[in-house]
């Protein structure tokens, strides 16, 4: 119980507000800001790795104890910079004067969380399906499980590009969407959907390339090497399906009508996709490569309905906008 409580106000706590300001940052489109905060909070943990976990330049050597709160304090001083940034810089001079003179009503915290609770359910629908991953490659031996935890963090080098393209075509379009611009949310979408496709291709390129030199900085077992080396193929398989619908999701995220992304990851993750991944994982025998082929299976489902959902909704914006007052 003491653990809990302390990695909750350690970790849990200072990441979850430092999260509220970068999103109210990156909503002004003030995306640096939070970026270099976040990097210098990085290299102000790594220096802390070196001096707490060994004891350097006099102090105790804590061991993993010393990795924690050199995160913890990482973490609070990245939280005290974007604060004091947000209180005292004149780009969020608006966002000071609104919280002195305004309060939250019941109706904008109702709407708050009808926006939010969809996009917080279709996230963890996502990492439950890589989890459930993790299980079935568990169901065989060690070294399946390990290939598949290594490739998956190696996967997210492409991932989190994606992801923050993403971003920023979402902070895009919620701006026309706020202009009430079908024609600039239309064009920010195809923007971002080519921009991700580039990049699909790029990191597939490193995958196919360098994925032995990757490897290796995880690992120096052989065995496992090999064994990640069999999954190289169905990752780069599906980093276009990856792009595509992490870019569809956050264009509809964009217009706020995020109750269809909640209905679809449901359905493409949980509903097909832990089944797909039973069947060609465990029931076929493939291990981790049917694990790794299933995200492809699972991934095209989720970004063919959000491309629906993205056409369904700007054409319902579109009639609703140009409707007689």
């Amino acid at each position: 119980e003491m653990c809990i409580r302390d990695r909750i106000y350690s970790t849990l706590l200072p990441a979850a507000l430092f999260n509220a300001f970068q999103q109210t940052a990156n909503g002004m489109t003030d995306t640096a800001m939070p970026m270099t905060i976040v990097l210098s909070a990085n290299a102000l943990n790594i220096l802390g790795n070196y001096l707490l976990i060994e004891g350097h330049w006099g102090l105790p050597e804590l061991g993993l104890a010393g990795a924690g709160l050199s995160t913890a304090i990482a973490r609070y001083v990245s939280l005290a910079g974007i604060v004091l940034f947000v209180l005292f810089s004149r780009r969020y001079a608006p966002c000071r004067q609104g919280w002195r003179q305004g309060r939250a009503d019941h109706a904008l915290r109702r709407k708050i969380a009808i926006t939010s609770v969809p996009v917080m359910i279709q996230n963890g629908s996502e990492v439950m399906v890589w989890s459930f991953g993790a299980v079935v490659c568990g169901w065989y031996d060690s070294l399946q499980l390990a290939a598949y935890q290594i490739t998956n963090t190696m996967s997210n080098l492409g991932f989190m590009m994606y992801l923050s393209f993403s971003i920023a075509v979402s902070i895009r379009v919620a701006n026309k969407t706020g202009l009430r611009d079908i024609s600039g949310m239309r064009l920010t979408a195809r923007a971002g959907v080519m921009l991700n496709l580039c990049l699909s291709v790029l990191a597939s390129m490193v995958f196919i390339f360098f994925s032995r030199a990757l490897l290796h900085i995880f690992t120096p077992d052989e065995a496992v090497v090999r064994v990640a080396l069999l999954l190289i193929a169905p990752l780069v398989l599906y980093q276009v399906f990856d792009a595509l619908q992490v870019t569809l999701s956050n264009v509809v995220r964009g217009t706020s009508h995020v109750l269809p992304l909640l209905w679809t990851a449901i359905f493409c993750f949980l509903v097909a996709g832990v089944p797909v991944i039973w069947l060609l994982g465990w029931k076929a025998g493939l291990g981790s490569q049917g694990v790794y082929y299933s995200f492809s299976v699972v991934l095209l489902m989720a970004c063919t309905l959000y491309y629906v959902f993205y056409r369904r909704t700007l054409r319902r914006l579109e009639r609703q906008w140009s409707a007689p007052e």
